[in-house]
């Protein structure tokens, strides 16, 4: 097994794989996509509101997980994806 499969095996496991896509995103592609629509304030309002909501689901996720005789601390993965949905909301933000 890899280090990378490793992981992700670990990220699925404790819950947090879901939300790869906040790093692994290139987060101006993805605004350019979503400014093709013209979009009003109220649809950069939903945005903004999506990756705070995003950053409240993750902050809810416990921080010590057990896994057989393995105990993780992720404080550290958690604040870095919560950087991550702030980097997001700026890059939505700062195009308005």
């Amino acid at each position: 097994m890899h280090v990378r499969d490793f992981n992700d095996s670990c990220l699925t496991m404790i819950g947090y794989a879901q939300y790869n896509w906040l790093w692994k995103s290139d987060k101006d592609a993805e605004y350019k996509k979503f400014a093709i629509g013209s979009p009003s304030l109220d649809d950069y309002e939903a945005q903004l509101q999506r990756f705070g909501s995003i950053q409240k689901e993750i902050d809810s996720v416990s921080s010590i997980h057990i896994i057989g005789a393995l105990s993780l601390n992720t404080k550290h993965l958690k604040l870095h994806l919560g950087r991550e949905c702030d980097d997001w909301k700026f890059t939505v933000s700062k195009r308005r």
